[in-house]
This record gives C-alpha cells, sequence and structure tokens, in this order.
C-alpha cells in the first residue's frame, strides 16, 4: 500500500512539472515577415525573444538586446531594428533602411 502511494506521488509530480513545459512549447507566438533592403529580399519571422532572418545562404538567429525604442536585434555582427513601420539594417557597420 505504502509503495502504491509513493509511486503514485511520483507519477503526479512527474506530470505536473512536465505539463507547464509541454504547454509553453505549444503556445510560442510566430509572427512572419518580408522585406526588401534595396534588392537584399528575406523572409523572416520573429519567435520568443529571437528573430530569425532567412537568407538564401542560410538562416540567420537574432536574439533580442536591449533597444531605446523599437525592436532591436543583434548577434554583434548583424542588427535587425523595427521602429513603427520601418526596419533598419546594419551589416558590418553599413546601416540600410526598408519597409514592408
Amino acid at each position: 500500500m505504502r509503495k502504491t502511494a509513493i509511486l503514485g506521488l511520483l507519477v503526479f509530480a512527474t506530470l505536473f512539472l512536465a505539463v507547464p513545459a509541454l504547454i509553453s512549447a505549444d503556445t510560442a507566438e510566430v509572427a512572419r515577415f518580408s522585406y526588401d533592403f534595396f534588392g537584399l529580399k528575406f523572409d523572416g519571422e520573429f519567435v520568443d525573444d529571437m528573430a530569425v532572418l532567412y537568407f538564401p545562404s542560410g538562416p540567420l538567429k537574432l536574439p533580442q538586446v536591449i533597444s531605446g525604442s523599437g525592436a532591436r536585434y543583434s548577434d554583434g555582427e548583424t542588427t535587425f531594428w523595427i521602429k513603427g513601420d520601418s526596419a533598419y539594417m546594419e551589416i558590418n557597420g553599413s546601416v540600410e533602411s526598408g519597409s514592408d
């Protein structure tokens, strides 16, 4: 009887801890977009606190960083910044602007 009660508590505790992780994994919000920066066309998506930019050479994942206004994503070399209806991209010190 005691072993059954302990086993039941272990199963309950395991399920109790696993369910929130499963729920949060399925509820990640994804927003997709397309941009054209002076001929540099790419699609992308925002997932949680990251922007994923899909270039012909492959995807680029940029974590969200602190921004005075708008939303800024950067890996230190490439920065993607959105403010209102405009977007800016900095690649190796060269800044371009565009809109969706």
